[in-house]
């Protein structure tokens, strides 16, 4: 990283100092660490060689703890750390990066159901926010909108970690560059100075939001020696945040579902997510059905996972986007082939999304792109022939509101479909 110019009218000059303290003499305080390495020699090509090896073990070093994310869903604290960076940084990489995710809930219908009791909790008395809530919430500008339903409680070393964050953030006001590796190619991306300053005006609408929104708490009861190990790993804001949630028996917001498992197994903290909130804001009229939906593609498109959708969110979508295969409509239609989805949920929605396609007025070129798109995705990760007859069956189900020739015109399109399958598909 290339850092921009310090501006001493916009960064305390004690926050520049320590910032220069630590880029001279990290290497000499922590030699065993390959966080931060200072890069040295009187040859111009050699020390372009020692950089881009530098970068090149990083990465390497990186694309394998991310391997990990993936497959294990460590929490995002535990990546971030991983990865020498903090929690917000970690955060934003992840939702701009469409090859990975944010797990955010298992998708079952026992949690769904435990979340929206909780919540209903909170409302009554109060919610404590963990980062990861607060910046999900930022994400959708809907802060003030939370504050108004629940009383908002946090712990002050979140604040804390806002703060670190916030300084770190400003000192690069100008932007910098960034050098990463694909494959055997080097790539050189610029972060500009707007691209810092919305870093920067959603830390600051963050930290004042908590300032002057939230009550700060604090706990009554000292940390264990062994939570302060586990605090090491995942931050000590989000043991503090957990510890809170337990101590006055309220649930935590948060969207790092493998962080809440951790913490629920060891305090028996409860955890809700940003959708179960949402649900509830939608319940109590707070948002509309379309704002309800917005956020719901924001979630989706920022990868966070496990999004559940009722019937009419789907097609809501499909008439949002006139009924075209956009890049939110295929994240939609993708959802009935999730590993989360069961294949009767599959079916179900996708023999109602077909009837309510066939029944729409609009060209028939139009329904068969839909159609197709929808049959691909529910048969995705099922016996092919077996999922089509059972969306045959349902389809005759309604045949009150299917009329004659748009039963036809369906059962055509499977039939095309059908043809497309391998002999043994």
């Amino acid at each position: 990283m290339v850092a921009g110019k310090h501006i001493k009218g916009q960064v305390p000059q004690k926050y520049i100092d320590a910032h220069n303290d630590i880029l001279t003499n990290f290497n000499t305080r922590f030699p065993e660490s390959k966080l931060l390495q200072k890069l040295t020699h009187t040859d111009p090509e050699e020390l372009v060689r020692q950089a881009l090896e530098t970068i090149s073990q990083s990465q390497d070093r990186a694309a394998e703890v991310l391997r990990l994310y993936e497959s294990k869903r460590v929490p995002v604290p535990l990546l971030a750390a991983a990865t020498g960076k903090n929690e917000f940084d970690t955060w934003a990489g992840l939702i701009n990066e469409s090859r990975f995710h944010l797990y955010m809930a298992a998708g079952t219908n026992e949690e769904e159901q435990f979340n929206l009791e909780q919540c209903d909790k909170a409302a009554k008395h109060s919610l404590v926010l963990s980062l990861s809530g607060l910046m999900t919430f930022s994400l959708l500008g809907l802060l003030e909108v939370l504050a108004s339903r629940f009383t908002c409680i946090v712990f002050q070393s979140t604040l804390d970690e806002l703060h670190r964050i916030q300084q770190k953030a400003a000192v690069n006001v100008d932007g910098y560059m960034l050098i990463h590796k694909e494959g055997e190619q080097f790539i050189r991306t610029e972060v500009t100075a707007e691209d810092t300053a919305r870093v920067g005006e959603a830390l600051n609408k963050m930290v004042a939001f908590v300032e002057e929104r939230c009550q700060l708490a604090g706990l009554q009861t000292a940390p264990s020696n062994a939570d302060l190990e586990v605090s090491q790993k995942v931050g000590i804001h989000n043991l503090h945040t957990a510890l809170l949630g337990k101590e006055i028996g309220m649930p935590v917001l948060s969207d790092d579902k493998p962080l809440a498992e951790v913490m629920r197994l060891m305090h028996g903290t409860a955890y809700i997510n940003t959708q179960s909130v949402l649900q509830h804001l939608l319940r109590t009229r707070a948002i509309s059905d379309d704002e309800y939906l917005r956020h719901i593609h924001t979630l989706l498109l920022c990868g966070y996972t496990y999004v559940r959708l009722r019937p009419q969110d789907f097609f809501a979508t499909l008439v949002k986007d006139s009924f075209n295969l956009t890049a939110i409509v295929r994240a939609v239609l993708q959802m009935l082939e999730a590993p989360e989805t069961t294949l009767d949920s599959a079916v179900q929605v996708g023999a109602w999304l077909l009837g309510s396609v066939f029944l729409d007025s609009i060209p028939i070129e139009t329904k068969r792109n839909i159609g197709m798109y929808i049959l691909q995705c529910v048969t995705q990760r099922h016996e092919r022939r077996f999922v089509l007859v059972r969306i045959r069956a349902l389809l005759r189900n309604r045949l009150e509101r299917l009329a004659v020739v748009q039963l036809q015109e369906v059962n055509r399109l499977i039939s095309d479909w059908e043809r497309t399958i391998p002999l043994f598909g």
